[in-house]
């Protein structure tokens, strides 16, 4: 299994992303024979074949990080809940960042200010920039 598959995700975007893309069906087709923890999915540049090791996507090729086939394969073979927690989070994050996005739009100057004052807060709680 890839070293990162199961590894927190929750201050990396792009994972996050991958993950969400995995459990909304936009990983592709998937080929998946039982009691195996590998898969082929239909992409848009052809087929792909996966394991929990790694795929052969052009995003994984580049990155060498978890794709989204390969998140979607770990959900299919149960190695992954996308129904606990922090999984069930990852799959609401561009909904919850586009609601901030369009909330931040209609603030005030002195209540981005003092938004601005309560990031700081939590940044420094966690020991620097998030």
């Amino acid at each position: 299994m890839h070293k990162n598959l199961l590894a927190d995700i929750s201050c990396d975007v792009g994972q996050i992303k991958r993950f969400e893309r995995a459990t909304s069906g936009k990983a592709g087709e998937m080929f998946f024979p039982e009691n195996t923890f590998a898969a082929e999915f239909l992409g848009s540049s052809g087929l792909y074949r996966t394991t929990l090791d790694d795929c052969t996507c052009i995003d994984f090729m580049r990155c060498g990080e978890p794709c989204k086939h390969m998140y979607k394969l770990a959900i299919e073979s149960g190695v992954i809940d996308p129904d606990v927690e922090p999984w069930k989070l990852y799959q609401n994050y561009s909904k919850v960042a586009d609601r901030v996005k369009r909330k931040i739009a209609t603030l005030t100057l002195a209540q981005l200010e003092e938004l601005e004052r309560c990031i700081d807060t939590i940044e420094n709680a966690q020991g620097g920039d998030t």
